[in-house]
């Protein structure tokens, strides 16, 4: 089972996503952060979360600020996918050893399933 984050202050896109990942028996959302500070709360204090959806542009806490104010950093490596309706400022994040990659918000659901599936792969294999 794969146990995912999503922080974003857009409700309805969050819902929606959540509701669209739960379909399949793999994955379960466990929660949807709605700030920042929400994100960091959970992710400081959970250790169930594989994955984080992670909006950039939050209320209290940017998604950037959320990736420097998270405690266990290594917990987090390569666990992070970044959804953003700005991908021009979002594009170095891939730097940061916890983000794998950065979408456009707007990209089909499948293919945030996709990438899911993928980063689980790639998880898998850095493990051995």
């Amino acid at each position: 089972m794969i146990n995912i984050l999503i922080a974003d202050d857009n409700l309805y896109y969050a819902t929606n996503l959540m509701n669209y990942l739960n379909l399949y028996d793999n994955i379960k959302v466990c929660s949807i952060a709605k700030n920042g500070k929400e994100t960091v709360n959970i992710l400081n204090n959970s250790d169930i979360i594989d994955i984080i959806l992670l909006d950039y542009k939050m209320p209290i806490y940017t998604g950037t600020q959320v990736l420097e104010k998270i405690a266990n950093k290594e917990k987090y490596s390569n666990s992070c996918i970044f959804i953003s309706g700005e991908l021009d400022t979002v594009g170095n994040l891939c730097e940061n050893d916890i983000v794998y990659d950065v979408l456009f918000k707007s990209i089909d659901m499948q293919k945030i399933l996709l990438k899911i599936n993928e980063l689980v792969i790639y998880k898998d294999r850095t493990k051995k």
